[in-house]
């Protein structure tokens, strides 16, 4: 991936990452916290190369103090590359959630993790239930604390919402599910 993309690029990026988000995640109601940041545009979305670890660390810090200042409710970056290998990937999440503690901002925000090649550690690659953090491309998704305590108030027990979702991807054809997550 060259260093610098285009503002055409960057939005077809972030278009695809948001069609995803509606007619995967939402569209499926993988996740019932979705779909009000989503339709009320409280979701901030940062394509951020990645040129080394250390450059996107610093443009997740960046991406984490522009969340304390603004009052979206969520953001979701993007890592612009279907070529990031998952365990790479999963390398660099863990990163982030260091920095995320170090900056004792861990109070205040917590990760969710998106990868096109999502695996579970106790799940085959092939397994359906991997598809609920399938992603177009990896993603970091970075969650306000108290936004998601307020939402498991409100929806109750939270504990069934994984189950529903494996029931309802397990129900679904690989070519399906495939559809819906990739373009």
């Amino acid at each position: 991936m060259k260093n610098e993309m285009t503002a055409k690029e960057i939005a077809e990026v972030i278009a695809e990452v948001k069609s995803w988000i509606e007619l995967f995640v939402i569209g499926l109601d993988l996740c019932p916290f979705a779909k009000v940041p989503f339709v009320k545009d409280r979701i901030s979305y940062k394509v951020i190369p990645l040129l080394d670890h250390q450059s996107f660390l610093n443009n997740f810090q960046q991406e984490l103090k522009l969340l304390t200042e603004n009052e979206y409710a969520t953001s979701v970056i993007i890592l612009p590359t279907k070529s990031l290998g998952f365990r790479d990937y999963l390398d660099l999440y863990a990163q982030c959630g260091t920095l995320l503690s170090e900056l004792e901002m861990d109070d205040e925000f917590q990760l969710a993790s998106f990868h096109p090649d999502y695996q579970f550690a106790d799940a085959a690659p092939d397994d359906q239930s991997n598809y609920t953090n399938r992603s177009p491309y990896p993603l970091v998704h970075i969650l306000r604390v108290d936004e998601v305590e307020d939402a498991i108030e409100a929806f109750g027990d939270t504990s069934s919402i994984y189950k529903k979702n494996i029931e309802l991807l397990n129900s679904l054809s690989t070519q399906e599910l495939k559809k819906l997550t990739s373009k």
